[in-house]
């Protein structure tokens, strides 16, 4: 007797850049659900921008990347540059997915935490200190001050430069009207940009069912602040994680079909 797909049966919306979007909606085909793209995020990367070009062509002590982005915004950026540098210094990255991307490009990354938290990540540059002191923080345009708020009262010198920037598309108001006429199941969420690209169009409450999933309790604060309970929460910041969450959500709660 053939097995039913945990996912059978199910329509899951994939909010992330398309280019982005490929191993997320792969893996929930494979688990026998229908993959709906609504990329309501798009990312353009500034590495052609005259004060990003200058900034990485200055060695810092220490790198930090916030996602993947950051890092693919370097790698373009330094390709243009004279005389590319050669960034194999210690360098911290947010999520599993930014590191891996780091360490193929070249930067000796340092070991990331499963469960990542700005303040471990704060503590651990910290120690790696050793007389280091520059650090070039690339990061998109969307995130919070607080995180080279922390590095600087550390004494650090904090180079900040925007390496892309978050801009919202069209199609919040076509997976909103989807989701008023029951054509999905569940959305995944990775980032709280897309949380409000989505909830900022809405004009009344959503009266929906279905079930909203966070790649991580960052983005699950934003659902929250709109006040929706995500019922996923991935517990690492992965693509694996958040379908691993997804699926045993759907397998716990067999009556939900």
């Amino acid at each position: 007797m053939e097995v039913k797909k945990p996912l059978a049966g199910l329509r899951v919306a994939v909010t992330r850049p398309q280019e982005q979007s490929a191993d997320l909606m792969e893996l929930i085909r494979t688990a026998g659900g229908e993959a709906l793209l609504y990329p309501l995020i798009d990312i353009v990367l500034r590495h052609q921008v005259a004060d990003f070009i200058e900034a990485i062509s200055k060695l810092p002590d220490i790198y930090v990347f916030t996602s993947v982005n950051g890092v693919r915004a370097f790698v373009e950026g330094n390709l243009t540059l004279e005389s590319p540098v050669v960034p194999n210094l210690p360098t911290f990255c947010v999520g599993k997915a930014t590191a891996q991307a780091a360490s193929h490009a070249g930067f000796a990354v340092e070991p990331t935490p499963k469960v990542f938290a700005a303040e471990n990540l704060i503590e651990r540059i910290g120690k790696a200190r050793e007389g280091r002191k520059r650090v070039l923080f690339v990061r998109g345009n969307l995130v919070e001050p607080d995180f080279a708020n922390a590095l600087s009262h550390m004494g650090f010198e904090v180079m900040e430069v925007i390496g892309y920037e978050t801009v919202t598309t069209p199609f919040a108001v076509r997976l909103m009207e989807d989701v008023h006429q029951r054509k999905v199941d569940a959305i995944t969420f990775y980032s709280g940009s897309a949380v409000k690209a989505f909830f900022d169009v809405s004009i009344k409450r959503m009266e929906w069912d279905g079930v909203l999933a966070a790649v991580g309790p960052k983005t699950a604060k934003v659902i929250r602040e709109y006040g929706y309970e995500p019922q996923v929460v991935a517990e690492t910041a992965s693509t694996n994680s958040l379908m691993d969450s997804l699926i045993h959500y759907f397998i716990s709660h067999t009556t939900y079909r």
